[in-house]
């Protein structure tokens, strides 16, 4: 017999119970989903969202956060830190920055087609 806390009382209640005899909390309100379709359905979108990145996706993600921490760090360097401030940072900064966006945004973008496509062909 295996014994599950009740989270309301804390009372020590048998798993197979539907509710705690103590307080009458419902422990398992809940409905496991273990059809097999499903659960292939959700494999293959996890596989499909972690696992089947493209290296140059990755690459290309890489770029641009490394564009976007550096330009970053460049804008505050040059107002912050540096022996003469500035009022404002470098248009190189700013264009480091946006760029790092942009890259990143149509990274994600390519890599979802990429993926969608891909998911259509299996």
């Amino acid at each position: 017999m295996s014994l599950v806390t009740c989270p309301n009382c804390k009372e020590k209640v048998d798993v197979d119970s539907d509710e705690c005899p103590v307080c009458g909390y419902k422990l398992f309100d809940f409905e496991i989903n273990t059809h097999e379709d499903s659960f292939h359905d959700a494999y293959s979108d996890y596989v499909g969202t972690t696992k089947s990145t493209k290296p140059v996706y990755k690459f290309l993600t890489f770029i641009s956060i490394f564009a976007f921490i550096g330009g970053m760090f460049w804008g505050i360097y040059e107002v912050i830190l540096s022996s003469t401030p500035s009022e404002d940072a470098s248009t190189e900064a700013y264009f480091l920055v946006y760029a790092g966006i942009a890259l990143f945004i149509i990274t994600q973008i390519l890599s979802s087609i990429d993926k969608s496509t891909s998911n259509q062909e299996h």
